[in-house]
């Protein structure tokens, strides 16, 4: 029997290498690397599923947070290098600044969707690698710029070489993790965001008291070289199914894909099935996540590029502004850790904290924007608040991961909220105009707009996700020939939609 290097899903037979029918495999079997059949009809006892988890947690999760911390850092290089200095070598003006944090979106947009293809058609973990090797050779010429159209250059490279790694986590953890630990896990592997706000802006401070060299250039080599060693090792350290993971044995590795059965939700499948992307596309499930998406990353983009900026136009010095900065990724911790709590012991709670979040960043918006500019310290903690919009990240990831069954549909909603994000990224920084600086009053008008609209659209999606889960329960009540339990377990395995799977329940 051939063997298989990834999880493969097989809908009529197995042929050899001469051609000839081998054995039958129903749709839905899995075949391991090894080429043998898994079986999953044993039922995993609560201390196995627990110390499989715990296994999991311990090896993959670590991993996922150092790399999202190393690419957020590389996202934010621009802020700090801005700060020492960097637009004024470089003779950039305030609007090409303003282009360079959009421009790291359209490289983004560009190339997320050929990059879901191929996280479909390849072995997931090494296109991972693969991009994070791309983005630290980015870096590393970024230390060379010279001029501005340089730099417009590198970020939309590095945009587009960052752009595989959200998507590529969420659906990792869909494979990995049952449907009630997902926020949890995105919420984990998503606080290397703040991570990595604090770690590059020590380096970044460090940098700044250097003497004999550029501090900015030195900054961008120290962390392109380190964002290389650690890309190059992920090729062999990240695994690309459960099936293929080297820190699980034979056995567990089975476990590890009967523990997620009841997701409905798929694990990997090669074939990129083009009905699954079209019927994603017309879905309002889809189009509602991409608005939430697009509105949501309007005020991202503009806190991201211009934190700094706003802080050090509040009155603060540069060297300072570095060293509130990192107090403000502080805030954002203690926001995601409220949400990843109260959605742990909260059922059906993720649409509600995204809410609450909001709420708290519309209030911090006020704060900058209208308290008295005498008030320094008011207006940081304003900033600090509008820090909160971080931790609504992890909900809206978790509901597509959560949410969306049939591998070809879950990449493709994956692209499409990521078409979303990159929108509204690119469309921020455009909110700050340099005629307006330091106080940026269009900036924050839209920023606090923006948040009011996620907050409607997130209602929204509340009731149309508790309505469809009604339609369901009607409708199963109603089909006196509803599936068997054990045709149920299979469904993890058939690559079905949530679409077609009538025994699915969303989750919000």
């Amino acid at each position: 029997m051939t063997q298989s290097t990834d999880i493969e899903l097989v809908k009529t037979t197995k042929y050899n290498e001469a051609g000839k029918p081998e054995m039958e495999i129903r749709e839905g079997e899995v075949i391991l690397q090894d080429g043998e059949i898994a079986d999953f009809q044993y039922q995993l006892t609560p201390e196995d599923d627990a110390r499989i988890r715990r296994r999991i947690d311990l090896c993959l999760i670590p991993i996922m947070t150092v790399t999202y911390c190393l690419q957020f850092i590389d996202k934010n290089t621009l802020v700090d290098a801005a700060v020492l200095g960097m637009t004024q070598d470089i003779r950039a003006t305030g609007n090409e600044y303003s282009w360079a944090g959009s421009i790291f979106y359209i490289g983004y947009l560009v190339a997320c969707y050929p990059l879901a293809f191929l996280m479909v058609k390849l072995p997931l973990g090494k296109v991972l690698a693969a991009t994070m090797v791309g983005w630290a050779i980015v870096l590393l010429c970024t230390a060379a710029l010279q001029n501005a159209a340089g730099l417009l250059a590198v970020r939309f490279f590095l945009g587009a070489t960052e752009s595989a790694i959200s998507p590529g986590f969420n659906m990792v953890t869909a494979m990995w993790y049952k449907r009630s630990e997902q926020t949890t896990r995105i919420g984990v592997w998503f606080l290397g965001n703040s991570i990595g706000g604090f770690v590059g802006s020590i380096i970044f401070y460090g940098m700044g008291h250097l003497k004999s060299f550029s501090s900015w250039r030195a900054g961008f080599l120290v962390v392109g070289s380190i964002n290389l060693l650690w890309g190059l090792s992920m090729v062999y350290i990240f695994p690309d199914t459960p099936m293929t993971s080297r820190f699980l044995n034979k056995q567990d590795r089975k476990k590890a894909i009967t523990r997620v059965q009841e997701n409905k939700t798929g694990i990997k499948n090669n074939i990129f099935k083009i009905d699954q992307a079209l019927i994603s596309l017309k879905d309002p499930l889809c189009l509602l996540i991409f608005l939430l998406q697009v509105t949501a990353a309007i005020p991202n983009g503009g806190i991201t590029n211009f934190s700094s900026l706003i802080i050090k136009g509040i009155g603060f010095g540069t060297l300072e502004t570095i060293l509130l900065k990192m107090a403000t990724y502080g805030f954002q911790v203690i926001f995601i850790g409220m949400g990843i709590v109260g959605c742990q012991y909260m059922k059906n709670a993720r649409i509600m904290w995204m809410c609450i979040f909001n709420l708290i960043c519309i209030a911090g918006g006020f704060m900058v924007r209208f308290l008295p500019v005498e008030k320094l310290w008011p207006r940081f903690f304003g900033v600090c608040l509008m820090m909160s919009f971080a931790a609504g990240v992890p909900m809206k990831m978790s509901l597509v991961s959560s949410n969306v069954g049939g591998f070809t549909r879950k990449a493709t909603v994956n692209a499409v909220a990521f078409i979303g994000y990159c929108v509204g990224n690119m469309i921020g920084p455009q909110m700050f105009s340099a005629r307006e600086a330091p106080t940026y009053p269009s900036g924050f008008v839209g920023m606090i707009g923006c948040w009011a609209a996620v907050f409607i659209e997130a209602l929204v999606l509340l009731f149309y996700l508790k309505r469809e889960n009604r339609r369901r329960d009607k409708v199963q009540a109603q089909d006196s020939g509803a599936p068997l339990d054990s045709q149920d377990d299979m469904d993890n395995f058939s690559d079905k939609t949530d679409l077609e799977n009538l025994s699915f329940r969303y989750i919000y």
